[in-house]
């Protein structure tokens, strides 16, 4: 797949969670952004499994520890944990991201 193609979508991702979850103050807004979020971790992580986590996961739940909402926390806690951090190697995770919980 052309770098573009990828860039794109992965961009039209980024812009979702910039608007819906960063910017919305609505806890349901923001709780559904990470499930959208999660779908499109789990459609296709075989293939870009490290570029959602660089460009997508890690830019937006870097500082989950600090959410005030408890369901937008959970629903994070829930993106990293079943499905990032079972699937990727350890130096992904560790020595690219820096999330805290």
């Amino acid at each position: 797949m052309p770098s573009n193609i990828l860039t794109g979508w992965l961009r039209g991702l980024h812009d979702l969670l910039e608007k819906h979850y960063r910017a919305d103050p609505r806890t349901a807004v923001r709780t559904k952004s990470l499930a959208i979020l999660l779908e499109v971790f789990k459609s296709n992580r075989y293939m870009y499994e490290e570029d959602l986590v660089e460009k997508a996961i890690s830019p937006f739940l870097r500082n989950l520890a600090s959410e005030k909402a408890i369901h937008v926390r959970l629903e994070g806690i829930k993106v990293l944990s079943i499905d990032i951090s079972f699937s990727l190697p350890k130096t992904v995770l560790n020595g690219k991201s820096s999330i805290r919980c």
